[in-house]
């Protein structure tokens, strides 16, 4: 699953990097890999919060239970969030992010004429998929 996962979709860094060569500012193109690394965490995280739960005698068993139960496990996983981001924030800091308006990459991407043809093909079949929904 998660090899599948990995390989259809591309690296958060390239993303990124899109993002900036499109002059999105630097902040907020480095919230695409931030959010990509750390969705996963807050899943472990909401796991263990369940785990936790259901040890203390709170069913967290199907899906419905996990939704009704949301209210009990909204502030530790709040809780945990912020001092997830507080550590990030702090390392992001400390490693000179966002230090200089501009960013140097290894790697160059470069967008092939066939990339670009089904970047294309994909919006408009997206958009004609939504303005079908809508209408």
């Amino acid at each position: 699953s998660y090899i599948s996962v990995e390989s259809f979709f591309p690296n958060p860094m390239d993303i990124a990097q899109m993002l900036i060569y499109w002059r999105i500012p630097y902040r907020y193109a480095m919230l695409v890999p931030m959010v990509a690394r750390f969705f996963p965490v807050m899943l472990g995280e909401y796991q263990s919060i369940c785990d936790s739960q259901s040890a203390r005698g709170v069913p967290c068993d199907t899906v419905v239970e996990k939704i009704r139960n949301l209210p009990a496990s909204i502030l530790p996983l709040m809780y945990r969030a912020m001092r997830i981001s507080n550590d990030a924030a702090l390392s992001v800091e400390l490693r000179g992010y966002g230090r200089h308006p501009s960013r140097n990459f290894q790697n160059k991407i470069n967008l092939r004429p066939l990339e670009g043809m089904t970047i294309i093909c994909l919006m408009i079949g997206f958009g004609g998929v939504l303005i079908k929904t809508i209408l």
